[in-house]
């Protein structure tokens, strides 16, 4: 397998990721660690952003351009069954991000948005809003 790539790379990362494959990964993806060319997108939710996120910058030793998807790690069931997100746990997310960021020195290069239907749930009726 050749090592290194040339074009920039995007890596989707779950909370479910092994740290230490994950930074084997990121080493053999940009071997003279070019900055620019990585971006990891994290994908892990509300609950555990501060726990996770502190753990991947901690474990990525190269310079790596970091964005946020808040919606996919935010999915839940709603009662009549559809897949929603709870803009509470969106707006947690997004202030952890950047706070870890914050934090830790590294660069929070973007937050992935997109025109996504959200739910509210009153009661037994279901008002679709847009946001973003």
């Amino acid at each position: 397998m050749r090592r290194g790539i040339a074009n920039t790379l995007r890596i989707k990362v779950s909370g479910k990721v092994d740290l230490y494959e994950f930074g084997k990964l990121i080493d053999i993806l940009n071997p003279q660690d070019k900055p620019g060319r990585i971006i990891i997108t994290t994908r892990v939710g509300a609950e555990s952003m501060r726990v996770k996120l502190l753990c991947l910058i901690r474990e990525t030793s190269q310079i790596v351009t970091w964005a946020g998807d808040h919606v996919h790690g935010n999915t839940i069931k709603a009662p009549s069954g559809l897949k929603t997100r709870p803009f509470d746990a969106i707006r947690a997310e997004v202030r952890a991000l950047i706070g870890v960021h914050e934090q830790e020195g590294s660069y929070l290069g973007g937050v992935v948005t997109s025109l996504i239907f959200m739910y509210l749930y009153n009661n037994h009726y279901s008002i679709p809003y847009v946001t973003f």
